[in-house]
C-alpha cells in the first residue's frame, strides 16, 4: 500500500505491505517465510540550498547461489535459494552551492538476517559525494565511502574504504561518457 503526503517544506512517502518467499536449500525441504515489509522516506527542505532525507526500509528478499557438480561426464547444475530479511536506515544531507556545485553526505546502517541459516550481517558507514560542473557539458565528480561490516557466521569484521574521482561528459540528453579512477581497500579480521 503506497502513500504520499506533502507539506510546504516536508514530504513523506513510502509503502507498507506483506512479503512472502519460499526458499530451497540443497539439503533441506523448501520453507516459506512471511513478514511485514515497508519503506518510508521523509524529506525536509531546510533552506533554499539544503535538504535532509531520512529513509528506512524492511525487505524480504532471497539470495540465490548456483554451482555445478561434475561426476565423470555428467554435470549437475544445482541452485540454492535462501531467504534474507534486510532492515536498513539512511540519513542524508544535500547542499547545493548555487548551481555551481553539489555536496551530498550520508550515514547508513543495515542488518541482513539470513533466515535459513541464522547468520547475521551488519553494516554501518558514511559516504560523501561532490559534483562540480566545469562547463555546460563537463562535470567533475569526487566520492568517498567507509563501511564497517560484521558477520555473525564466522565472527569476523571487515572495514572497506573507497575513494574515486572522475569526469562526466554529456554528449546529448540521452548519452553521457563517464571516466572514473578509484581506490578500494578492504581490511578483514576474524574476531577471537
Amino acid at each position: 500500500v503506497p502513500f504520499t503526503k506533502t507539506w510546504a517544506l516536508t514530504a513523506l512517502s513510502g509503502s507498507i505491505g506483506y512479503g512472502q518467499i519460499e526458499t530451497s536449500l540443497r539439503d533441506r525441504p523448501a520453507e516459506e517465510y512471511n513478514t511485514f515489509v515497508a519503506n518510508l522516506i521523509a524529506a525536509r527542505q531546510v533552506n533554499q540550498t539544503t535538504e535532509v532525507e531520512l529513509e528506512a526500509s524492511r525487505e524480504l528478499t532471497d539470495q540465490t547461489s548456483d554451482f555445478d557438480s561434475r561426476f565423470e561426464d555428467f554435470v549437475f547444475d544445482l541452485e540454492q535459494t535462501s531467504a534474507v530479511e534486510v532492515t536498513a536506515i539512511r540519513l542524508g544531507v544535500g547542499k547545493d552551492f548555487g548551481g555551481t556545485a553539489r555536496l551530498d553526505l550520508g550515514f547508513f546502517g543495515n542488518r541482513s538476517d539470513y533466515l535459513d541459516t541464522g547468520a547475521e550481517e551488519d553494516v554501518i558507514g558514511a559516504d560523501v559525494n561532490y559534483r562540480r560542473p566545469i562547463t555546460g557539458q563537463l562535470t567533475t565528480t569526487m566520492a568517498a565511502r567507509y563501511e564497517y561490516q560484521t558477520f555473525s557466521q564466522d565472527d569476523s569484521d571487515d572495514e572497506l574504504l573507497r575513494v574515486s574521482a572522475g569526469l562526466e561528459f554529456r554528449l546529448n540528453p540521452q548519452l553521457d561518457v563517464i571516466s572514473r579512477v578509484g581506490f578500494e581497500q578492504r581490511t578483514s579480521e576474524e574476531v577471537s
